[in-house]
């Protein structure tokens, strides 16, 4: 199931040309698409970049709904670190229970940023259930 959603989400976001629907804001290059939108604490939430420099280090950051920032430590080696392919392009799953301190509900911001200082975000909602 976690290479279903990860596939889904590597052509979703290739798919895209221009941001749509609000969830996204790019400021610089590439994108970050979120899945689904809404989801409960168990369930996962994919994350899938493109348009990135090839083995582009970004650094991933959570935003709460209480606007707390939390550092990510499901990159590379538990580190907040996502590394784009040879095609500028990632994807990783998150569960909100175990890697956003408890999932709390509410409007969540995934933040990726580039030592280029371009950033990029996705929006997701944390639901009961």
């Amino acid at each position: 199931m976690h290479k279903l959603l990860t596939l889904a989400l590597v052509a979703k976001a290739c798919s895209l040309a221009v941001v749509t629907g609000g969830r996204n804001e790019v400021v610089g290059h590439g994108i970050v698409v979120a899945s689904p939108e809404a989801a409960t604490r168990f369930e996962y939430f994919g994350f899938a970049g493109s348009g990135w420099q090839r083995h582009e280090t970004l650094r991933v950051h959570f935003i709460s709904p209480s606007g707390e920032k939390l550092v990510f430590r499901g990159g590379n080696c538990g580190s907040d670190i996502v590394v784009t392919g040879d095609n500028g392009e990632f994807s990783f799953a998150i569960r909100p229970v175990e890697d956003l301190v408890g999932g709390a509900l509410g409007a969540w911001t995934a933040e990726f940023d580039t030592c280029r200082g371009t950033v990029s975000s996705a929006a997701f909602r944390v639901v009961a259930g």
